[in-house]
């Protein structure tokens, strides 16, 4: 996929989140609808990974319940989620649940309301000129002294960055244009630039 057709996916991610923050009521229905597919295949890899921690070793049964550890581990083991989602939908299962049994047969659901709550508090804004110059060599994960850092920190630097809102599968689209050494490291300064072209 080209950087036209990268930043043309983006641009429609962003005109579609911007009509929901300029609305005064968005309609959790057509939210829904928008994110039905994806959330379904998250829902599907999500659940067997609950039910793992949840199985019986001698009955191969399910209780429908997880502790708060075993649902943060499968969370932050996915790389379908943003940081933002996970926190949210932790803190929601703490007060609903508490620590010990979080139920988990509902997480489609969830993960529709974490949604929707960021889009109606503008957390999902993308606003590429609100970053820094250094962003990415000030972030704390290191470069090489030719300027190259490893992929996987390059990740977690947007993932995690309060300005952006991107999802892990507009990440690795963004991730799949840069060249990569031998080491997994990509060009941090060429990096940088791309992604000011490429996000809208």
């Amino acid at each position: 996929m080209g950087i036209d057709a990268i930043k043309t996916f983006l641009a429609r991610n962003k005109i579609l989140a911007k009509q929901a923050q300029n609305s005064k009521d968005i309609n959790k229905e057509t939210l829904k609808f928008v994110f039905e597919t994806e959330i379904a295949a998250i829902n599907l890899i999500l659940q067997r990974r609950f039910e793992f921690h949840d199985t019986d070793p001698e009955t191969k049964e399910h209780t429908g319940k997880i502790n708060f550890d075993n649902m943060k581990e499968v969370l932050h083991g996915t790389s379908y989620l943003n940081i933002k989602e996970i926190n949210l939908l932790l803190r929601d299962y703490v007060m609903k649940f508490g620590y010990d049994e979080i139920e988990y047969a509902n997480f489609a659901n969830d993960l529709y309301d974490v949604r929707f709550d960021l889009a109606r508090s503008r957390i999902m804004d993308i606003n590429i000129k609100k970053l820094r110059d250094d962003f990415f060599t000030n972030s704390g994960f290191e470069a090489d002294e030719n300027g190259w850092m490893l992929i996987q920190d390059i990740r977690t630097i947007i993932s995690n960055a309060k300005e952006l809102t991107l999802t892990p599968c507009e990440i690795n689209l963004i991730l799949g244009l840069a060249n990569h050494n031998d080491d997994g490291k990509i060009d941090i300064n060429h990096f940088n630039g791309l992604f000011r072209e490429v996000v809208p």
